[in-house]
């Protein structure tokens, strides 16, 4: 199958706009209200429905994260196996046109799946939620040293000191957290989480690595989130054999699992599909696989509908519910330094939005949109 490469002129879409005409407003007025309602939705509980249900799954499991991974990868395949599957003369169903090279796909593959493999495997280092999701808010340092090593670009003064503002939070916050709850600065607990801290850095580089190659790659052969969804992820599962005794034993350990205490609509949803008791770390599973589902969609719609800079800002306010929601539930206990720490790092996120936007030509093109795990 061959690859389609778009003509990346000014498209009649696009009209001559002022100064913040890729911001929202813009954006809502090329969007439908219920297209917008829709997506929200499915970041905003998607993604934040699924952060608990990882964080009962590393709880009792801290070690799971290539059984996690992999039941994710596996159910989003799936479904986009369905959706790119086409029926053309003959009897069998055929892969649509890819708009986008395979090569190209399969370098966004290594880093999609190595970061997201190191994402969950940190979790074995005993690093709380709350520093996992804040630290991945340093994707701003990264991404701004790697545009200007590799694409060239240039940042205004603002832009530089929101950056400034993030690197602090997240250094204050790392250091609020790890050794935290040691005994003595030798402990075991705080040997791990530096370990933990260091294997977070590593995703957070080939992360922002693969945000300048999805930049790249948009920008000459266009926007296409479902193909991307697809391939990114179908292309990942031979990976896993990789793991394969360790998610054979992973799935050995959810299966004993006591069952689960669940809500009484589950209980009776479950009766009537036969099942009178479900182990609970399966369950978590099977609700951290479905929103991971909805939230990873709801990542792909709206940067195929916004800006880069619109996405960020909806995906920094998702990761503080998602915080403030890990501190009230799970009782993850914060100090004045985290505290602080938290303001300077997504402060500096939203100053570092608005800033990019002002900054913007008056003649531009929506963004390309980048993908977050």
């Amino acid at each position: 199958m061959g690859t389609k490469e778009v003509n990346r002129g000014e498209s009649p879409d696009v009209a001559k706009v002022d100064s913040t005409g890729t911001s929202l407003s813009y954006v809502l007025f090329k969007s439908t209200i219920a297209q917008w309602v829709w997506t929200l939705g499915f970041i905003i509980g998607g993604c934040c429905s699924n952060a608990y249900a990882l964080e009962m799954l590393v709880t009792d499991a801290p070690q799971s994260g290539n059984l996690i991974t992999f039941a994710q990868f596996l159910l989003v395949a799936t479904e986009g196996l369905i959706v790119n599957l086409e029926f053309g003369s003959g009897f069998l169903p055929r892969l649509k046109e890819r708009n986008i090279p395979l090569s190209r796909w399969l370098v966004m593959v290594l880093l999609f799946f190595f970061s997201s493999q190191l994402n969950n495997m940190a979790f074995g280092y005993k690093i709380p939620m709350t520093l996992h999701i804040i630290f991945r808010s340093g994707s701003l340092i990264a991404n701004m040293i790697l545009g200007v090593l590799i694409l060239g670009k240039r940042y205004n003064f603002s832009q530089i000191a929101s950056i400034i503002f993030v690197t602090a939070g997240v250094i204050i916050t790392t250091f609020s957290t790890v050794g935290s709850k040691a005994s003595s600065p030798t402990d075991t607990t705080a040997s791990q989480q530096i370990v933990g801290v260091g294997i977070l850095t590593v995703a957070l580089l080939m992360a922002s690595f693969l945000g300048i190659v999805q930049e790249v790659t948009y920008s000459k052969y266009g926007k296409h989130w479902r193909e991307g969804l697809f391939y990114t992820h179908v292309l990942s599962l031979p990976f896993f054999l990789l793991f394969f005794n360790d998610i054979s034993a992973q799935i050995n350990l959810y299966v004993s699992s006591p069952s689960a205490p669940l809500p009484g609509y589950v209980s009776i949803f479950l009766d009537s599909l036969g099942f009178k008791k479900l182990p609970k770390l399966i369950f978590y599973l099977l609700l951290n696989v479905g929103t991971q589902y909805f939230c990873v969609s709801g990542v792909q719609r709206l940067s195929s509908m916004s800006t880069a800079l619109t996405l960020n800002l909806v995906l920094t306010i998702r990761k503080m519910i998602s915080i403030v929601f890990s501190v009230v539930y799970f009782r993850q206990p914060v100090s004045v330094n985290f505290f602080v720490g938290t303001v300077l790092a997504f402060g500096g996120t939203f100053i570092y939005s608005m800033a990019s936007i002002k900054s913007q030509p008056k003649e531009t093109q929506a963004s390309v949109g980048k993908k977050e795990n």
